[in-house]
C-alpha cells in the first residue's frame, strides 16, 4: 500500500511548475536540460481555438530559457489533471460593472 503524506501528496511527483523572472510559469514533465533551454514534455497549455480558453495537457515539447527560472515546485499529473478541469468549469467572471 502506497504511504500518503496528507497534503504533501502534491508535491511528489515527476512533474514541476518553472517560475520564470518575470511572472510566468512552465508546467510540464521535465524531459531534458539541453544548452541552456529546459525541454519539456508533455506540458500545460491553453488552446483558444474554440473561442473560449480551455487548459490542457499538451503531448509536444515546449522549450523555455533555463536563465529565466528563479524557482521550481515539484507536482503530480494528477494534481495537474484537476487543475485543468477545475480552470475549465470555472465560472465566468461577468464582464458588465454594475
Amino acid at each position: 500500500m502506497k504511504k500518503r503524506l496528507g497534503g504533501l501528496d502534491r508535491y511528489i511527483g515527476k512533474y514541476a511548475i518553472f517560475y520564470a523572472q518575470g511572472g510566468g510559469q512552465y508546467t510540464g514533465l521535465l524531459k531534458t536540460i539541453d544548452d541552456g533551454y529546459i525541454i519539456l514534455n508533455p506540458f500545460l497549455t491553453t488552446d483558444f481555438s474554440s473561442g473560449k480558453p480551455i487548459r490542457k495537457i499538451s503531448p509536444e515539447d515546449s522549450i523555455v530559457r533555463a536563465s529565466d527560472i528563479s524557482a521550481v515546485e515539484p507536482i503530480t499529473r494528477t494534481s495537474l489533471e484537476g487543475f485543468c478541469i477545475y480552470q475549465n468549469n470555472k465560472p465566468e467572471k461577468d464582464s458588465k460593472q454594475s
